[in-house]
C-alpha cells in the first residue's frame, strides 16, 4: 500500500520511502555487551539502500511504501546529502521517470519523522509540531544526521530539547543512549556532558549503540573512562589493604579488625580479589562506590596507640559517643574521603572533542 504526501504540489522530485522492517533502537537485554567495538559500534548511514529482508519462508517481506512529492531546490539548499545526490552523474540526478519527476529511494527511516523533517525543509512550519517525545526526537535526529541539515532544524530542535531536558536519565538505559545521539546531532554540549557522565558512572560494559549513528570514538572514550576510574577505585582498595598490613599504622589488634572487615565486605559484594583492567565487565563505578559506602565497620579499639587523640581520651568509656566519633582507625574515615575525591574527578565528555 502506497501513500502520497504532497509536501510541494509543484515539486519535481519524488521520494520513495520504504518503512523499516525492524523496530527502532531495540534495547536487547540479552545481547552480549562484550561484543567487539567493530561489531557493536559500527556507524552507518541508515538511509542508504539496504538488502531487502525475508520472512521465515525465505520470501521477501512486504514493505509499506510512502511517497513524498518535494522540491529538489529546497532539499539541495538545505541538505548536503541531497546536494551531492542530485548533482553530477548520479542516477537520481539524471533520470526522469514517466511521471515527469526524478526519483530518490530511501529506506529504514520512520515515516512520521521524515514527514516532520520534510515539512521543516520546505518551510511548512504550521505543520511542524511544537513538541515531540524523546522517541520521535531520536528518530528525527537519525534523519537529520543522514541528510546533513542540522542548521535548518535548529530552531525547532532547540525548543523540542528544552521541553525534554529535565527528563534526562540518571541511570544507564535506552533513553540515555537516545540522549547521547540527540546531543551529538544537535550539538547540545550540556546535555552531552550530563549524559556521558551518567554513562561513565552507571554502565557495566561497552555501551550499546542500538544501531544508531553514534560515533565509535565516543563509545570508546566512555568505556575508556569507565574502566580507568574503576581501576583507580580498585587500586584504592588495594592500597588500603597494603596500608593496613603496615605495622606503623596502629595496633595489631586494630589493624587485624579493620583488614578482616574490609576483605569480608569486599568478598560479600564481589570485589575481592581486586579486579584488573581486563576483568571490569559487569561492574559500574556507581554500584561499586555505593557498595563501599555500605560497608559495615568494626567497633573502635580504645587502646590503639596509633589513633589520633587516643591518649587524651583513654579515660573515656569505650562506647562514649565522643570517643567513637573521633576514632581515627575507621574504615569509613579511610574510604569515604578517598571516594569523594575520586568522584569529583569524574566528568562527562566535552562535545567539542568529537564534532566539527
Amino acid at each position: 500500500m502506497c501513500k502520497m504526501y504532497e509536501i510541494d504540489p509543484d515539486g519535481d522530485l519524488i521520494i520513495i520511502h520504504h518503512k523499516p522492517k525492524e523496530a527502532f533502537a531495540v534495547w536487547d537485554n540479552k545481547k552480549d555487551s562484550t561484543n567487539s567495538p567493530q561489531d557493536d559500534v559500527q556507524v552507518k548511514k541508515i538511509g542508504e539502500s539496504q538488502q531487502e529482508g525475508s520472512d521465515s519462508s525465505g520470501s521477501p517481506s512486504p514493505a509499506l511504501e510512502s511517497q513524498f512529492k518535494v522540491s529538489s531546490k529546497h532539499l539541495t539548499l538545505a541538505s548536503r546529502r541531497f546536494r551531492k545526490m542530485l548533482s553530477g552523474d548520479w542516477l537520481e540526478a539524471n533520470t526522469i521517470y514517466p511521471d515527469g519527476h526524478r526519483h530518490v529511494t530511501l529506506e529504514a527511516f520512520d515515516p512520521d519523522a521524515l514527514l516532520i523533517l520534510l515539512n521543516i525543509l520546505h518551510g511548512k512550519t504550521r505543520k511542524v509540531p511544537r513538541s515531540v517525545d524523546l522517541e520521535m526526537l531520536a528518530k528525527i535526529s537519525v534523519i537529520v544526521d543522514d541528510f546533513e541539515c542540522h542548521e535548518e532544524v535548529e530552531i525547532f530542535s532547540d525548543e523540542w530539547i528544552r521541553t525534554l531536558k529535565d527528563w534526562l536519565p540518571t541511570d544507564y538505559n535506552r533513553d540515555l543512549v537516545l540522549w547521547i545521539l540527540i546531543s551529538i546531532v544537535f550539538h547540545k554540549h550540556a546535555e552531552f556532558k550530563r549524559a556521558t557522565h551518567t554513562a561513565i558512572l552507571h554502565n557495566e560494559g561497552l555501551m550499546k549503540t542500538l544501531d544508531l549513528p553514534i560515533p565509535g570514538v565516543v563509545i570508546d572514550k566512555i568505556e575508556q573512562n569507565r574502566t580507568a576510574f574503576l581501576d583507580q577505585l580498585f587500586s584504592m582498595l588495594n592500597s588500603l589493604i597494603n596500608d593496613l598490613c603496615k605495622p606503623d599504622r596502629c595496633s595489631f589488634e586494630c589493624r587485624s579488625a579493620q583488614l578482616g572487615a574490609l576483605t569480608m565486605q569486599m568478598k560479600k559484594y564481589g570485589l575481592f580479589p581486586s579486579r584488573s583492567d581486563d576483568s571490569l565487565f559487569g561492574y559500574s563505578f556507581a554500584h561499586v562506590s555505593q557498595s563501599l559506602r555500605s560497608f559495615e565497620v568494626p567497633q573502635s579499639h580504645p587502646l590503639c596507640p596509633g589513633c589520633r587523640n587516643t591518649q587524651k581520651k583513654l579515660y573515656r568509656a569505650v562506647y562514649a559517643r565522643e570517643f567513637q566519633e573521633t576514632y581515627k582507625c575507621n574504615l569509613r574515615e579511610s574510604l569515604n574521603p578517598a571516594l569523594a575525591r575520586l568522584e569529583e574527578r569524574i566528568s562527562g565528555l566535552d562535545l567539542d572533542d568529537y564534532v566539527l
